[in-house]
């Protein structure tokens, strides 16, 4: 295909060097790829004779990636803006034992925002990949034509959970307040044990089915992201 305005731009603005977009919005941005090939190959089997009694498993896979692509393009941003948070907290004024106490409160609480976004992109990516996600649901009841692009939406949701594991790590380092990071701590183990890396869990034909509760797990998982740095989605 040809190189977009807002592809080509983003690349740019990648390769800059500018320390917003990064890594995170990287991430993010392999996320939304991955759940967006997810989409395809649902819309690609649905009213097929194929997809026979699956058709509303694929309603519900189909509204759950689109639900995770659109969360994980507003992720990218939200990353940005944490990074962007943190530098402004950095620069304000330290010249006084008062001052200077704000500035590192400041820089504290950036920096639980910043692992907070790349922690949503990590249980994301494994919200698709586990035994009842678009993943493995798709690579049984999926079009089999286009079944090479279930194993490429895979790696790229490995991909991003990789990376934005490396970028939680980063920041809850820098978080002095054990009480702090604890939970976001315990958020990214949860999620790290949701699968194993070494290859997709082995499900039951009988576990087929996607989970009915899928887009409201979505949902939570972004509920803990200031608004500051996720607006609410405008209206479809």
């Amino acid at each position: 295909m040809p190189r977009s305005d807002s592809m080509g731009s983003y690349l740019d603005a990648l390769a800059s060097a500018a320390p917003t977009p990064g890594g995170g919005a990287a991430a993010a941005w392999t996320l939304a790829q991955a759940a967006a090939l997810l989409c395809m190959v649902c819309r690609l089997t649905q009213g097929k004779a194929l997809a026979g009694r699956n058709e509303d498993s694929l309603r519900l896979i189909l509204e759950d990636s689109l639900g995770v692509k659109d969360a994980a393009e507003r992720l990218a941003d939200a990353d940005s803006l944490a990074f962007q948070s943190f530098g402004t907290a950095a620069s304000l004024p330290k010249g006084t034992p008062e001052a200077s106490a704000a500035r590192s409160a400041a820089m504290q609480s950036a920096l639980g925002d910043a692992a907070r976004v790349p922690l949503a992109v990590h249980e994301l990516a494994s919200h698709l990949l586990g035994a009842r996600g678009a993943v493995q649901v798709l690579a049984r009841i999926g079009n089999p034509r286009v079944l090479s692009d279930v194993g490429v939406a895979r790696a790229l949701a490995l991909a991003a959970r990789q990376a934005s594991a490396e970028n939680v790590q980063v920041n809850l380092a820098l978080i002095k307040d054990a009480a702090r990071a604890a939970p976001l701590r315990v958020r990214l183990a949860r999620s790290e044990a949701a699968l194993e890396e070494g290859g997709p869990p082995e499900i039951a034909e009988d576990a087929l089915l996607p989970d009915p509760h899928a887009r409201a797990k979505v949902d939570g998982i972004l509920r803990d992201i200031p608004g500051r740095l996720f607006p609410a989605a405008p209206a479809q």
